[in-house]
């Protein structure tokens, strides 16, 4: 499903103009097709939002649509499911969070001598 909703958002930053233009923006356009029919809810999500950018140039967000109303309920089901704190951690979050630290010798360094 990774690679899925990631092909789906690499036609996004395709460029439609040139001589191959046609001939791409039907081939994204068949791409999206298929997308919208796949069994994750996301790349229907992602497809149909992209539906518009070969044609348009601009994003859709049908937000009335049965898929993305399924999609924010699964969410917010899985939202309501992990009350507390995330059963992760970013791994940024062992340099911003001191609880984090591993535990041992808590006393301070002194890394440099300040002269007066």
């Amino acid at each position: 499903a990774s690679t899925k909703t990631r092909v789906v958002l690499a036609t996004l930053c395709l460029r439609y103009n040139g001589a191959e233009g046609p001939q791409l923006r039907q081939e994204v356009e068949a791409l999206l097709d298929e997308a919208e029919h796949d069994e994750d809810g996301w790349v229907c999500m992602l497809a149909k939002s992209a539906r518009t950018v070969p044609t348009h140039g601009s994003l859709t967000l049908p937000l009335h649509h049965e898929t993305f109303q399924k999609t924010v309920e699964d969410l917010s089901a899985l939202s309501d499911r992990t009350r507390g704190p995330p059963p992760f951690h970013p791994l940024e979050d062992v340099f911003l969070s001191p609880h984090l630290l591993p535990l041992g010798d808590s006393t301070p360094i002194q890394h440099f001598r300040i002269r007066r």
